[in-house]
């Protein structure tokens, strides 16, 4: 059966509580994704299925504060702490995490939330018997209730969690109880036992949490110190803070009242972002780097102090070197952002964000400028996408761009583009996207995931364009149809396509009807094995897939440490290739990878992900630094879904927080694709391992020469230190920093090659 995802009122409520969840460091808790915790049916893989809407859906966690724990006393039934409360609405809960917690999955079992709907002192005893588990791979279940502090076994850590709203509380008295009282403290508050405590989470999380001993009445709870847990959304901060000065700076030119400043790419500008008076001092200027054959990102956003009607962003020079000689036109391309209704609503990239999206395929341009309105006291976004031709001359191009609207003094903004002298490439590692949609049949309309023949080759040149050259095709209806499109898009002439079959009869046809699409001789399909092959004997079926044809491949979705274990005799067998593994970030054995950096399957291993449920930085990093960091990488990633309409929704409810039922990466309009930057985001996490790989070329050719030791040395502790970092904990810029870090590395590491003096890659 789906899996039903029953505690959450929309997709879009789903998301915004999984996009927060730490991954990897001292949580455990991990990174929740859809596809976590699935079920496959016969000729269908990863099926969702969304029931009835429950009143409210689980909050945002904003910050985490953790700290190791002792065992518990005997006869300790609950936890017992003071909060002092500001009226805020947030929500507060506490979780308990350990090693060894026997039978489950990674989780933790947490409390139920409260309210902070008071102020002042409360003190509160949350037994422990309401601390219910929740799954890694199916967040806000409530599984099993702790039965006693002894089931959490050894290496306890507590967590205090702020959910919803920014909040500024005050911790004191925590403590194991036993009934409604005391039993013994879980460490004190002052200025040695606030250090223990420590914030967790991904870079959005760390930045937001204020934390610390305190003395200061009304605070200081009976003279005792108390632990501040601050919370404060960036969006307010700036709201506050940068938004009455900005706007008295502003008004003030009637002419002019907006600024424009740039922030990383993948860092969320929102409507509601205000920039800070040192950032509207000065006109940025936007650079790019990309080599030839790369496309990257480059962003920039308009505040408005005053409301601004049909405002465009134009080239208005197109990128030049010194020499004169101009990068091509159509190089350039400008896109609006059109932030969702709500935080984590999908930022689509489009022409004019104004058009209207509803129904199944809106008309929508796709070229032209880009132009837009901006409300009063709010920000625009503009995202710039540069194309560099396969064969454009190395070297640095200054161009400008326009912001303009009627009756307004305009802003140019010099744009600088760098291509290094450096060939880029294709991926090292595999990459596949999950494609729910088909062709539709003779004489059925298109609709939901029925598309039209153009429309679905749109869709596939797109994914070739962000970097992948596979597909999982989910919807076998019309297989053949999607399988010659597949060939006829050039994304990879050997594929592998992974296609779900229950039996092996089932395989055979699927191959005949390959054979007479044309497909090439030594074109792969993976058959992936359902949760029904898997129970009545996977090294069977194996077996019966790999003996009709060596290209063909078996495939399976892996969830717990024990599954893998049940499934080792087939991951390793002799029978042709060995099976392919494919493991959810968010299972069991996916954190496992995580945490110990280690792959386990030498051979044809990958992870998945839901990639409209997490943020852009997310994305980015699963698709590239992550999966490198896995030691030696995985084999390749096949996230998704690219789109999936649920039969009677429409792919833009995605848009609504309340009603939304799709699932979409991106959305189809009239005339093709409408990008977003989650996708983006995806195609920038494929290029940094172009970068990994050219680095890793450039070192061992060096090697390979036997030329400067000294300097092959420092390239292999400079890669292993990258892989080391936190990496979630790193801002958007900062990733972007070490990427050229290693660019400039690599420079190097060739000029030294060609007899160049160089005395370190970092120079």
């Amino acid at each position: 059966m789906p899996l039903s995802l029953s505690h959450f009122n929309s997709r879009r409520a789903l998301r915004a509580a999984l996009c927060v969840f730490p991954v990897v460091g001292a949580t455990s808790t991990g990174a929740v994704s859809l596809s976590g915790a699935l079920s496959l049916t016969a000729l269908s893989v990863l099926t969702i299925a969304i029931s009835s809407r429950p009143a409210a859906a689980t909050p945002p966690v904003r910050g985490i504060l953790m700290r190791s724990i002792s065992a518990a006393p005997s006869g300790a039934d609950g936890i017992r702490l003071s909060v002092y409360g500001d009226k805020s609405g947030a929500k507060v809960q506490v979780r308990l995490l350990s090693a060894a917690q026997s039978g489950k999955l990674s989780g933790f079992f947490a409390s139920e939330l409260m309210v902070v709907d008071f102020e002042g002192w409360k003190t509160v005893t949350l037994p422990l018997s309401s601390f219910k588990f929740n799954s890694d791979t199916n967040p806000g279940a409530t599984e099993d209730g702790l039965s006693s502090a002894s089931a959490l076994g050894q290496s306890t850590k507590i967590q205090i969690v702020l959910l919803g709203a920014s909040s500024k509380l005050f911790f004191n008295d925590l403590a194991w109880a036993s009934g409604d009282n005391a039993a013994a403290p879980i460490g004190d508050f002052g200025a040695t036992g606030a250090k223990e405590w420590q914030p967790v989470g991904d870079y959005d999380q760390l930045r937001s949490v204020r934390f610390g001993s305190t003395t200061v009445a009304p605070y200081a709870k009976d003279g005792k110190p108390s632990l501040q847990f601050i919370v404060r959304a960036n969006l307010l901060d700036e709201a506050q803070i940068n938004r009455p000065v900005v706007n008295k700076t502003l008004v003030a030119k009637p002419t002019m009242p907006y600024a424009v400043f740039a922030r990383s790419p993948f860092d969320t500008v929102y409507t509601t972002s205000v920039p800070s008076a040192t950032e509207i001092k000065t006109v940025p200027t936007l650079s790019v780097t990309a080599c030839r054959d790369q496309k990257e990102p480059g962003t920039f956003a308009v505040y408005a102090a005053k409301a601004i009607k049909n405002a465009t962003v134009t080239v208005l020079a197109s990128p030049a070197n010194a020499a004169g000689q101009k990068m091509p036109a159509g190089s350039v391309d400008i896109r609006v952002v059109r932030v969702g209704e709500s935080p984590t609503a999908p930022e689509l990239l489009m022409k004019d964000d104004r058009q209207s999206l509803t129904g199944g395929l809106p008309v929508v341009r796709l070229t032209g400028d880009a132009t837009t309105d901006i409300p009063a006291e709010t920000s625009k976004r503009f995202w710039i996408t540069i194309s560099v031709p396969y064969n454009q001359a190395p070297g640095v191009y200054k161009g400008k761009l326009r912001f303009a609207s009627a009756g307004l003094t305009p802003t140019d903004i010099p744009l600088t583009v760098e291509v290094p002298n450096l060939e880029l490439k294709t991926a090292f590692l595999q990459y596949g996207v999950e494609l729910k949609n088909r062709i539709a049949e003779a004489g059925e309309a298109p609709a939901g995931n029925a598309l039209s023949e153009a429309a679905f080759k749109a869709q596939l040149a797109n994914i070739k364009d962000h970097g992948f050259k596979l597909i999982v095709l989910s919807n076998t209806q019309n297989l053949g149809a999607s399988l010659k499109a597949y060939n006829d898009a050039n994304l990879s002439r050997t594929g592998p396509v992974l296609i779900a079959a229950d039996d092996a009869g089932k395989v055979s046809q699927t191959e005949a009807m390959g054979a007479t699409l044309g497909l090439a001789p030594g074109f792969e399909m993976y058959y992936l094995a359902s949760d029904n092959v898997k129970r009545g004997g996977i090294a069977a079926y194996d077996s019966a897939v790999k003996q009709r044809n060596r290209n063909q491949l078996t495939g399976a979705y892996i969830q717990t440490i024990a599954e893998y274990d049940a499934l080792k005799s087939s991951l390793n067998d002799t029978i042709g290739e060995k099976m392919a593994a494919v493991y959810p970030i968010s299972s069991e054995y996916g954190q496992k990878i995580l945490k110990d950096r280690k792959r386990s399957t030498p051979n044809r291993d990958y992870w998945t992900w839901n990639i409209p449920t997490q943020t852009p930085v997310r994305n980015r990093l699963y698709t590239g630094y992550l999966l490198y960091q896995t030691g030696p990488s995985l084999y390749g990633a096949l996230p998704g879904p690219y789109q999936d309409i649920p039969t009677g929704a429409e792919p833009y409810d995605e848009l609504n927080p309340e009603d939304g039922t799709a699932n979409m990466t991106t959305f189809p309009v009239s005339s093709g694709v409408l990008d977003t930057v989650q996708w983006e985001a995806v195609r920038a996490g494929v290029d940094d391992i172009r970068y990994i790989g050219a680095f890793k070329s450039a070192t061992r050719d060096l090697k390979d020469a036997k030329k400067r030791k000294d300097l092959t040395d420092e390239a292999d502790s400079y890669i292993s230190a990258l892989m080391s970092k936190d990496l979630l904990s790193l801002s958007p810029a900062q990733i972007q920093a070490n990427r050229a870090a290693l660019l400039r590395a690599t420079l190097n590491l060739k000029a030294a090659a060609a007899g160049k003096t160089v005395k370190s890659i970092k120079q």
